[in-house]
């Protein structure tokens, strides 16, 4: 009588983990597809402009640019050298606008852009501090990059380190 008693309640065990596993699977790529949607066209956001103090939002960004939006911490190897290749190609990246957002302190977001020389009207560095990046882009690590043409489509989402050639590529669509 255990034994069957046991037998029942592991094959009762069994099956509500794998509900419990198909649940997550089932709202892992909704939350996907949910993101995707979203980011399809370039959504709604609003950050802070560091250089001046004020929210820059999507309605900021130059008409007829392509655009990108590249993710990161000050800390993150993998950040530093993408900053470090953007700073060896920054002519190439004048035609467009790039977003650095970061949601580390005032302090840790203008220190990398003086250590890598990020320096240029089309580039700004923009403070997420109410740290909804991720709710907006669906970003949970660092770098991510998010590649929007002149009207304002994605083109491509990169996560992890990048080749400038790579970014400029897109760009260029």
């Amino acid at each position: 009588l255990m034994k069957r008693f046991l037998k029942k309640l592991l094959s009762l065990s069994i099956v509500m983990i794998l509900l419990i596993l198909l649940l997550i699977i089932f709202i892992k790529a909704d939350h996907k597809n949910r993101i995707a949607k979203q980011t399809k066209y370039l959504p709604e956001f609003s950050f802070i402009n560091l250089l001046h103090e004020n929210n820059f939002s999507r309605d900021s960004l130059l008409r007829g640019k392509s655009c990108l939006i590249l993710y990161f911490n000050s800390e993150c190897e993998h950040c530093q050298k993408e900053a470090t290749q953007i700073h060896g190609d920054l002519y190439f990246f004048s035609d467009y606008q790039i977003l650095m957002v970061s949601s580390e302190s005032k302090e840790s977001i203008l220190a990398f852009k003086k250590k890598y020389q990020l320096d240029g009207p089309f580039i700004k560095f923009l403070q997420d501090q109410k740290f909804i990046f991720e709710d907006v882009f669906g970003a949970t690590t660092v770098p991510a990059s998010f590649i929007y043409n002149k009207d304002k489509l994605l083109i491509k989402r990169f996560y992890g380190e990048v080749k400038t050639s790579a970014l400029l590529h897109y760009l260029a669509y």
